[in-house]
């Protein structure tokens, strides 16, 4: 075995690759030789993990139940040979092998160290000695609570040198946390006064992380971990330092995630390593080659995915993907628009990707507000016959502040001009320009009676809640922790009646009367997926798009019976709402109002924020084109459908 070696190992029993781990632990198990004497350190630390996936009592679905218990046997006869290797291991034997530990073992080898109490080994010295020749990852040590209580004072001395120290504390101390993130221990000796001196020293580091620093300009910090106004000021003005560098270099925008282009070959490159900063890159190469007006506008859908496969716009807000905390949590006012993290994340990223889009395509010599004039005043005209549709557009040379006073009142411009569009048939000039009222959003008509369906029955309302809320009571089984509703839980495994508690088996019979769910000749439980598929596509979306249902014989009956009502608007219900949210603050008190202030010159004078507003209408721009193209898409489709 090397450095490189990939062998069987364990990380957690829901971990997708707890399957093919098993696959290798079974073959490592058939060629175990019991008279084999001689084991180095990468034999050992597979044989632990092949333990640890044998604890699981998760088992291959080809294995019968003898041939598990003959693997099971053979696994826990590891266990005396492991504690034999690593009864009599002191410093020197460590110092020796560790170079040899498998990259893929490394953690391992410190569960280990902890499990069988090596520690008692090794002295303060040595330990510290061990941290510092080979440069041991921080993190990795911090998850072991017996270590960092034993070599509290090292560890302490440790974090005080090491460079991922401030954004251990911080994430620590200040980021949320995931439902199955791994705890961190830190040392009890590393006093308040010392973790702050490690924060200030992180914020003058020339690789001092953005998100890290945005972190600490917006948080109050705890009792045990206090953020004064002076470091959450530096932190401001280091992370907006960073910021203008970075656009600088043109590499992309960096806001609690990174978005940019670069000279890669895949269209699209999206890491996750980092959770509080996952990146998309996006080819430069690709754009290069692929700058016609079409594309350019295609983008918004298919690179960036400002619309679903129905079009409908993926930036609203839906409650039921808040989380549970995010529901409960705060006092709420009954003119906000409620947002969650998901939301507040799909917003960043969407802003940054307009945002470095505009500007990428600035040095390819593109505008974008050109390729928005063309696609109303040619390509309109050109693919649809829809003639007399104009934007105007700021010149080059315009201040943001002119350029958003511009372009909102163009916003309303074009509304109103595809309103007079769908409702005459042509665009009256005159109409347009005697027309004094802005249009609401909510008015504005589709060219289709039945564009958008909403469930308004109470019924079937109750029966989404069952099928896929997190907190139905028939989203918890003792045995099937690891899905988030009832409805992925008989999606994916068998299960009977019997399989549930007594109080969950009322809603089973409700829904089995209902006719949503059936048990067929063995008694396992299924649903009914025409009914299923429309009620998970409104509780996902809170809007069905009518349009892309074809021959639904059931969405149909639905709407006879008045359990789905149908609206004809441009925009769907969400989507009406989170303009309204953005744009305006006629509905919500909690949105920027973009177009408000600027139309109403109640605009703040700092000119970074007039930038930052007009991406944002950009963006807003960009989805009301992709709305308004759909619309006559489906109206040529349903044209030339009738003439065959």
């Amino acid at each position: 075995m090397d450095l490189e070696y990939i062998g069987a190992k364990f990380y957690s029993k829901s971990d997708l690759s707890i399957g093919w781990n098993l696959e290798k632990a079974e073959k490592i198990i058939n060629a175990f030789d019991e008279t084999n004497m001689e084991y180095k350190i990468n034999n050992i630390l597979e044989m632990y993990n092949v333990c640890l996936l044998f604890d699981s009592e998760v088992r291959l679905k080809s294995w019968s139940k003898e041939y598990y218990r003959k693997l099971t046997l053979v696994a826990d006869s590891f266990r005396p040979i492991i504690g034999r290797f690593f009864s009599d291991i002191d410093y020197s034997c460590i110092k020796n092998f560790y170079p040899e530990i498998s990259i893929h073992y490394k953690d391992s080898f410190w569960d280990v160290f902890e499990a069988y109490k090596i520690y008692k080994n090794i002295s303060s010295k040595e330990f510290k000695s061990l941290l510092e020749i080979f440069n041991v990852p921080l993190y990795i040590i911090l998850e072991h609570k017996d270590i960092v209580q034993y070599y509290n004072n090292e560890i302490s001395d440790y974090m005080k040198q090491s460079k991922s120290s401030a954004e251990i504390l911080i994430s620590y101390h200040l980021a949320s946390k995931e439902r199955n993130h791994k705890t961190c221990y830190i040392p009890s000796v590393l006093q308040t006064n010392q973790r702050i001196e490690i924060i200030e020293k992180y914020i003058d580091r020339e690789d001092a992380n953005p998100n890290y620093l945005f972190l600490l300009s917006k948080s109050r910090g705890t009792k045990e971990f206090p953020i004064s106004d002076k470091i959450r000021l530096k932190s401001k003005r280091r992370h907006e330092r960073i910021v203008e560098k970075f656009f600088e270099s043109g590499t992309g925008f960096s806001f609690g995630a990174i978005v940019g282009f670069s000279n890669n070959n895949e269209v699209i490159d999206f890491s996750h390593e980092d959770e509080l900063h996952p990146k998309i890159i996006y080819s430069r190469l690709w754009l290069e080659e692929n700058l016609d007006n079409p594309t350019l506008l295609n983008n918004f859908i298919y690179l960036f995915g400002y619309v679903d496969h129905f079009f409908r716009s993926t930036f609203p807000s839906n409650k039921n993907h808040l989380g549970t905390f995010e529901r409960l949590a705060g006092v709420k006012g009954n003119r906000e628009y409620e947002i969650g993290a998901s939301f507040s994340f799909k917003e960043m990223i969407s802003n940054m990707q307009i945002r470095s889009y505009y500007y990428e395509l600035h040095k390819l010599g593109k505008k974008l507000e050109n390729i928005f004039k063309w696609f109303f005043e040619e390509y309109l005209n050109k693919e649809f016959k829809a003639e007399g549709f104009s934007l105007l557009i700021p010149s080059s040379e315009s201040s943001f502040l002119e350029k958003m006073r511009t372009m909102c009142s163009e916003l309303d411009s074009i509304l109103r001009q595809f309103m007079i569009f769908v409702n005459n048939g042509e665009l009256d000039m005159e109409l347009i320009e005697i027309s004094r009222n802005s249009p609401l959003i909510e008015d504005i008509p589709s060219f289709f009676v039945k564009k958008y369906g909403y469930i308004v029955d109470t019924e079937l309302l109750n029966i989404s809640y069952l099928l896929f809320s997190d907190q139905s009571e028939l989203a918890y089984v003792e045995s099937k922790k690891e899905y988030n509703n009832f409805a992925d839980l008989i999606k994916n495994e068998n299960m009977l009646f019997s399989d549930f508690f007594e109080y969950q088996v009322l809603s089973l019979n409700w829904l089995k009367d209902k006719n949503i769910i059936y048990e067929d000749n063995h008694g396992y439980i299924h649903l009914r997926m025409e009914t299923v598929r429309i009620l998970e596509d409104f509780y996902n979306n809170d809007v069905i798009c009518i349009s892309y249902y074809k021959n639904c014989d059931l969405l149909d009956e639905l709407i006879t019976n008045k359990k789905i009502i149908f609206e004809s608007t441009l925009f769907s219900k969400p989507e009406q709402d989170y303009l309204n949210y953005i744009l305006n603050d006629r509905q919500f008190d909690n949105g920027p109002a973009i177009r408000n202030k600027y139309l109403h010159g109640n605009n703040t004078q700092r000119i970074e924020e007039h930038e930052s507003d007009y991406y944002q209408l950009l963006k807003i721009f960009a989805l009301i084109i992709i709305k308004i193209n759909e619309e006559f898409c489906l109206k040529d489709d349903l044209t030339n459908n009738d003439n065959l």
